[in-house]
Order: C-alpha cells, then sequence, then structure tokens
C-alpha cells in the first residue's frame, strides 16, 4: 500500500542482485584460501571500481578460465548463477578440488557496475553497451581492461552469463549462444551433456544456439562469446542465457546458485578438445558413459 504523497517507490523487473549483494557475497566467503577478491579497473562514468574475483592459483599446466556477467546491468539472475560456479569451484568437494588442480577462475561478476548500481537496464545503450564493445577501439575501459587480462593470463576458456528477454519461446529455456567454430560447438555439446547429468532436475539442459559461422555476417567480433572464440588458440567461447523465469518451474536464486553449482560440476566432467587436436578428447567422453549405461541396463534387465 502506498498511501504517502510524493512517496518514491521503485519495482524492478527482476530479482534485484547489486553491488552490496557482490560484497556481502565476498565478506562472506572472505576466509576461504581459494577465494582473492581484487580490482579488475574503475568504471566509465561513476569511476567504480569494478571487481575481480579469483579462485585458485595459476601454475604449470593450470588453465585460465574466464568467467564473465552483467555485461546487460539489469540480467540479475545471471548473478546467481555465477555466485553457485564460484561456490562450487572454492569448495572442498570432489568437483572443487579436482577443479582447481586443472583450472583457476578470473571471473568479472558485475562487468556494468555504474549500470548495475543506477538500476539500468543496459541492452542496447547508445552507441552501444557493453557486449558490443570488444575489439581494438574499446569504449569501456571494463572491457579494455577484460581484454587485457585475458592476454595476460592466455585466457582460452570463457563462458559469459547472461539473461534473455522476460518471457515466450526461448527466452523461458536455458541455451547458449556463440559462434559455433567446430571444436567449440563440439566442447558445447559435450558440456551439454555432462550438465544433463548434474543439472538441477527443476532446470533444463541448455539449447544449443549457436550461430553456424559458414553463414553470411555469422561472425561478430564485438560480442564477448564471438570475439573470445576467434582469439588464437580458443577452446570454449560461449553465453550462457538464464531466463528469468521458466513456464512451469520457478526460477529463483536458489535454483541459480544449483544451476551454477552444476555447472562446475559439468566442466570438471568434460574434456575438451581443440581446433589442432593438441586436447584430443579419447576416452572417457559422456559417449563412453553413455553406452556403458546402455549396456548396464541391458544387462540388468
Amino acid at each position: 500500500h502506498f498511501t504517502e504523497a510524493k512517496q518514491k517507490v521503485r519495482f524492478a523487473v527482476t530479482i534485484p542482485y547489486l553491488q552490496h549483494d557482490l560484497n556481502q557475497f565476498l565478506k562472506t566467503h572472505a576466509a576461504n584460501p581459494h577465494l582473492k577478491r581484487g580490482v579488475l579497473t574503475e568504471t566509465r562514468f561513476g569511476r567504480r571500481p569494478v571487481d575481480l574475483v579469483q579462485v585458485g592459483e595459476p601454475g604449470d599446466g593450470v588453465r585460465a578460465v574466464l568467467l564473465t556477467a552483467r555485461h546487460h546491468a539489469c540480467e540479475s539472475m545471471a548473478s546467481f548463477a555465477l555466485e553457485g560456479i564460484l561456490l562450487e569451484a572454492m569448495s572442498d568437494s570432489w568437483a572443487g578440488v579436482a577443479f582447481r588442480k586443472r583450472y583457476v577462475i578470473y571471473a568479472v561478476p558485475l562487468v556494468d557496475a555504474d549500470g548495475v548500481q543506477a538500476g539500468d537496464q543496459g541492452k542496447n545503450r547508445l552507441p552501444h553497451d557493453h557486449n558490443r564493445d570488444y575489439g581494438a577501439d574499446a569504449l569501456y575501459p571494463e572491457i579494455k581492461a577484460i581484454q587485457e587480462l585475458a592476454t595476460l593470463r592466455k585466457v582460452r576458456y570463457s563462458l559469459d552469463l547472461h539473461c534473455p528477454f522476460l518471457r515466450g519461446d526461448v527466452h523461458e529455456a536455458f541455451h547458449l549462444l556463440g559462434l559455433g567454430l567446430p571444436h567449440i560447438k563440439d566442447n558445447v555439446n559435450e558440456l551439454c551433456s555432462w550438465l544433463n547429468e548434474e543439472r538441477p532436475r527443476v532446470a533444463m539442459t541448455p539449447i544449443n544456439l549457436l550461430a553456424d559461422p559458414s553463414k553470411p555476417q555469422a561472425e561478430n567480433r564485438k560480442i564477448n562469446s564471438h570475439y573470445f572464440a576467434t582469439r588464437p588458440d580458443a577452446v570454449f567461447a560461449a553465453t550462457l542465457e538464464i531466463p528469468y523465469a521458466q513456464s512451469n518451474t520457478p526460477s529463483d536464486p536458489a535454483m541459480a546458485r544449483a544451476y551454477g553449482a552444476s555447472i562446475l560440476r559439468a566442466w570438471v566432467r568434460t574434456k575438451f578438445v581443440t581446433s589442432d587436436k593438441e586436447l584430443p578428447r579419447g576416452k572417457d567422453g559422456h559417449a563412453d558413459l553413455a553406452a556403458f549405461r546402455d549396456r548396464f541396463v541391458k544387462a540388468s534387465g
């Protein structure tokens, strides 16, 4: 009930996740020895520090994974999913321990920190938004700093978390976007197969909607996932769209965090391949598990 004259009321189109939510998350887990908080850069307008979160340590044979969220300021379900990924990665679970032996995470949780604090929608901002700013002439210092970080840390794996349109059709489904170079499409399919094993049963396996690179104008290197897919030695680059709501299942922070944790577990189980077969999948891919399970079911039936 709003009865007071000239009372200011703000309504959110989705469950809010602001800088103070990220601060609280990082404060809660500050004692975790696997978590480090740093500053990537300052924002273009508000001169706010942009957080850089690290989980794990670099070293010989340890591969850098770049995680980003909130290129579009309003897409807050992505932040809850990112929390789930980070929680599992810094945990003492089998997946967390195995992940840190092979990977280190560099995460930028609030790419458009100014837009997040302003309550901005953020997408299609003029002259362009943060997710159309990759390339040699980046307008936003946050994007330039991400590019520099990727070069410094030799990033070959990148996952960008978004939310789609509010409702309807594919927008109520988890789905993956990006540039479907053959080995990247293969890796996305393999990750999705493992994610189907690990996901919360109330949420679906993502649909692979990567763009066919052979089609005219399919490639747009100004977009995060396309930019990272076309970098030398790229192994994995995609955008995961996390719906604000699903038609038959509530979407809330707990579900999004659980989905994020399942992504981390699926990531550990995925054997990624490279374009030059430097990293062949060999045995132990998901197809081998599926074949074994089929034989077991038939033998026990």
